[in-house]
C-alpha cells in the first residue's frame, strides 16, 4: 500500500477540482508530487530564525505547478 505524500494529495485536489470546473470527458489530468524532492526555497533554522520567518519560508514550498497542452486541434474554451 502507498502512501501519498502532502504533495501528491494537493496535486490531487487540483486536479479534481479542474476536472469538476471544466466537466469535460477530453481533459486528461495528470498529477505528480514532488514534495521535498524540488523545494522551491531552502529553508534551514539557526538559533535567531523565528517561527514565523521559518513558516514564511516553508509557504513558498507549499506550491502546484500546471502544464496545460492542448492538441493542435483543439481549444480551450473561456467560460
Amino acid at each position: 500500500m502507498k502512501i501519498s505524500s502532502l504533495s501528491e494529495l494537493r496535486a490531487q485536489a487540483v486536479a479534481d477540482a479542474l476536472q469538476q470546473k471544466l466537466a469535460t470527458d477530453k481533459l486528461i489530468v495528470q498529477t505528480e508530487g514532488a514534495g521535498s524532492m524540488e523545494p522551491a526555497a531552502s529553508c534551514s533554522s539557526t538559533p535567531t530564525t523565528s517561527k514565523s520567518e521559518l513558516e514564511q519560508c516553508h509557504r513558498k514550498n507549499r506550491r502546484i505547478e500546471i502544464h496545460i497542452q492542448l492538441g493542435q486541434s483543439e481549444k480551450l474554451a473561456k467560460s
